[in-house]
C-alpha cells in the first residue's frame, strides 16, 4: 500500500515539475535519468575487438569501420557481375521472373530540382 502511495505521490510530482517547466522535453529526460540514476554525459562509443586488439578512442573505432567497409566492397566486386550494371546485379540476386525496370536518366537541372524535396 505504501509503494503505490509513494508511487502516485512521485507521479504527481513529476507531473508539476514537466508543468511548470519552459523546456518540458528537457525536464523530461532529466526526470528519466533521475529515476534510473543515470550520471551519463555526452556521447560515448562502446569499445570495438579488431584482430584481438580493444579500440576505444572514436577515432580508432571510425578508421576500423572505414577499413572494413572497404575491404567489404572489394570483396564484394560487382564489377565482375553481368555487365555490372543494377539491372545485371538484381537478376543474377533474385532467378526467376523479375519485371521489366525501365531507367530514365535524369539531367542535372532536374535532379536539383527533386533535391530540396528529399
Amino acid at each position: 500500500m505504501l509503494r503505490k502511495v509513494l508511487e502516485e505521490a512521485k507521479k504527481q510530482h513529476y507531473s508539476r515539475l514537466i508543468a511548470k517547466s519552459n523546456n518540458k522535453i528537457k525536464t523530461k529526460w532529466n526526470t528519466i535519468r533521475r529515476e534510473r540514476k543515470s550520471t551519463f554525459s555526452g556521447t560515448v562509443s562502446p569499445p570495438i575487438l579488431v584482430n584481438d586488439e580493444k579500440l576505444e578512442d572514436p577515432t580508432n573505432v571510425a578508421n576500423a569501420f572505414i577499413s572494413f567497409f572497404i575491404k567489404i566492397t572489394e570483396h564484394l566486386n560487382i564489377q565482375q557481375m553481368g555487365k555490372g550494371d543494377a539491372i545485371s546485379v538484381l537478376k543474377d540476386s533474385f532467378p526467376g521472373n523479375f519485371p521489366s525496370i525501365k531507367i530514365i536518366s535524369n539531367t542535372e537541372t532536374e535532379i536539383k530540382c527533386i533535391i530540396p524535396f528529399l
